[in-house]
């Protein structure tokens, strides 16, 4: 919730603002989610559209009224991936080895991200990343994952 606040700061939102709204469509999204599924659902925002949204808003010079309209727009049509139909149409255009490759992208990704958070990876000399430095904390973190994995298994 803070990368998004401070997101769309850069892009000109009222950061106040933007938190009580980010905040509200979660928690009312995960009350319609767990009432539908009758599961424990918690939604929560994806930080790397709302970078995606504010680069592109600064960009080309938009404010915040055209962004308040791209994320209108984009609502309605995720709405229509909630129609079977739709969404099962949309699935078979998309080959399979495409979905498979963008789920181990996106998990990639996501790795590169928490590693390059903690310094384990860090930017290369000679090339462009290097190992950083490894001591007690890399090692605890390591250790962490290595045992929630475990857990999961």
């Amino acid at each position: 919730l803070p990368v998004v606040c401070g997101q769309l700061g850069k892009a000109g939102y009222n950061r106040y603002n933007a938190c009580v709204i980010t905040s509200t469509c979660m928690c009312l999204g995960s009350i319609i989610s767990g009432i539908i599924s009758n599961l424990p659902f918690v939604l929560s925002p994806a930080a790397s559209i709302f970078i995606y949204l504010s680069f592109a808003l600064r960009q080309q010079g938009y404010g915040e009224l055209e962004g308040n309209q791209a994320v209108a727009i984009a609502g309605f049509c995720s709405f229509a991936l909630f129609f079977r139909p739709v969404l099962r149409f949309l699935v078979k255009l998309i080959p399979q080895c495409i979905q498979v490759s963008t789920a181990i992208g996106i998990g990639l990704i996501t790795a590169l991200a928490g590693c390059l958070n903690v310094n384990l990876i860090v930017q290369g000399n000679n090339s462009i990343a290097d190992l950083g430095p490894i001591d007690a904390r890399e090692f605890i973190i390591l250790l962490t994952v290595l045992a929630k994995h475990e857990l999961s298994t």
